[in-house]
């Protein structure tokens, strides 16, 4: 996702990307049509010293059984659209989460 932009030393305006896991994590979750790659893989999550809570994926031909679904690229003009719309519609009257929103930002 393309969605930084930032000013250089030199007084450059430039863009770089960086990903948003969690959102599209959950994003991914509510909506699988947005899912436009992906992979049957067999994942570990390492537990020694040197790469503790790496995830390793396994592709060698014997590898055990895939045990996940990797998502490798979603539609990124739908996660757009969702997070936006999502984080831009108003709080309902009596909602549990109204008493924690600001009624101003």
């Amino acid at each position: 996702m393309r969605v930084c932009r930032c000013e250089t030393w030199t007084g450059t305006l430039v863009a770089f990307p960086y990903d948003l896991p969690d959102p599209v994590a959950m994003a991914v979750a509510l909506k699988p049509e947005l899912i436009t790659e992906q992979e049957q893989a067999h994942v570990e999550i390492s537990l020694t010293d040197d790469t503790r809570g790496q995830m390793i994926i396994d592709r060698r031909v014997s590898a055990p059984a895939s045990n996940l679904t990797l998502v490798r690229r979603v539609d990124e003009s739908g996660f757009k659209k969702l997070l936006f719309d999502t984080v831009t519609t108003p709080v309902p009257d009596g909602s549990p989460l109204a008493d924690a929103v600001p009624s101003t930002l």
